[in-house]
């Protein structure tokens, strides 16, 4: 990703964290964020991990799925 897209990204989602994806409903303007699920082992180093609604919440997309369930 180029650093125009991620800005644009920051702009449009507020995330600074790597490997999230968004999309914008362009008729209603929704914002649909996509976080990365990570591994239940991180927790050792992270502590307790976010989940999907966390992510909606922290971030105040319309709504929210996992990166990995996108099915292209």
């Amino acid at each position: 990703m180029t650093e125009l897209a991620e800005s644009c990204f920051h702009w449009a989602f507020g995330v600074e964290e790597p490997d999230f994806y968004g999309a914008i409903e362009v008729d209603t303007g929704r914002g649909i964020l996509f976080p990365p699920k990570l591994p239940d082992a991180n927790a050792v180093w992270m502590g307790k991990l976010l989940d999907v609604k966390d992510f909606q919440v922290r971030f105040g997309a319309d709504e929210a799925f996992w990166a990995e369930d996108i099915r292209i």
